[in-house]
């Protein structure tokens, strides 16, 4: 979806974004019980959570107001309750993510949707960082890394896709060592929740 937040929202989260290189740390990887940074796997910074309680609000709602419509374009449909997960992330010289799944650990079962915002300064001072979709066979998690959709980052666009699906961000290369001019993206997930508790 291109043109997702009113211009001024995008540039409220690029502002956040440049509050401070003190605000972000290295983004870790693995289930919580085990997680650390281990930058063969991957190499970007994420927002602290002073960063997070600033957009999350309006962010979530505009992401609640489409999973129903997301779900049913993508042929999802019976999640039920769920709760969102949200985080800013900022990729610059270097930053990269393997191919992975959202769902991937034991943990991370209940993740059922994921998406990725992009939002940067204009002209775009960065080259590379595309997300490759991998083609997905979620019951089996069969995939292909020779067929796959190629999403090119674009100002105030947003790709949703299922969380079991294979993914991988390419290397980035900023023109400038400036803190923003880099890639930035919120990203998260859908996290199906138990049924109703009984009253």
């Amino acid at each position: 979806m291109t043109n997702f937040l009113a211009p001024g929202q995008c540039d409220r989260l690029l502002a956040l974004a440049l509050q401070g290189r003190e605000r972000f740390v290295p983004a870790q990887v693995g289930p919580e019980s085990s997680s650390r940074v281990d930058p063969e796997v991957r190499l970007t910074l994420e927002a602290d959570s002073r960063t997070t309680q600033d957009f999350r609000p309006w962010f979530a709602r505009k992401i609640r107001s489409l999973v129903p419509e997301v779900l049913t374009r993508l042929r999802m449909e019976g999640i039920g309750r769920y709760q969102l997960e949200l985080g800013m992330r900022g990729y610059h010289t270097g930053g990269f993510y393997r191919a992975h799944r959202d769902a991937g650990a034991a943990s991370h079962h209940s993740r059922k949707l994921s998406f990725v915002y992009f939002f940067h300064r204009q002209p775009r001072r960065f080259s590379g960082g595309d997300l490759l979709l991998y083609d997905t066979d979620t019951d089996t998690d069969a995939h292909s890394y020779g067929d796959f959709s190629r999403i090119v980052p674009l100002r105030n666009s947003i790709v949703f896709f299922p969380s079991a699906c294979w993914h991988q961000v390419h290397s980035v290369q900023c023109e400038t060592d400036d803190f923003g001019d880099g890639r930035w993206v919120v990203n998260g997930h859908v996290w199906q929740l138990g049924p109703d508790p009984a009253v």
